[in-house]
């Protein structure tokens, strides 16, 4: 089994659904009054506006977790 698959005894289509994997975006609204870290050697992402990105986790992200969650209520988890 892949690593980062949860396997659930009771139910392997569970299973399917829980593959995850390493990942982390960190974007900073690039707006400082005092200048701003250099934390782009880091991976950061300085933009001029975090909204097209806060949007795309909320309907990805959230989507995602949401629609996970509405699969477990009708397969009867509560």
């Amino acid at each position: 089994m892949p690593s980062g698959v949860r396997l659930d005894a009771s139910n392997s289509f569970g299973a399917r659904l829980l593959h995850c994997g390493r990942y982390s975006q960190w974007v900073i609204e690039d707006d400082f009054a005092l200048g701003r870290p250099a934390w782009e050697h880091l991976g950061a992402l300085f933009v001029p506006d975090v909204h097209p990105y806060e949007m795309m986790k909320l309907r990805l992200l959230n989507g995602g977790h949401s629609a996970i969650a509405c699969g477990a209520y009708l397969m009867g988890h509560r």
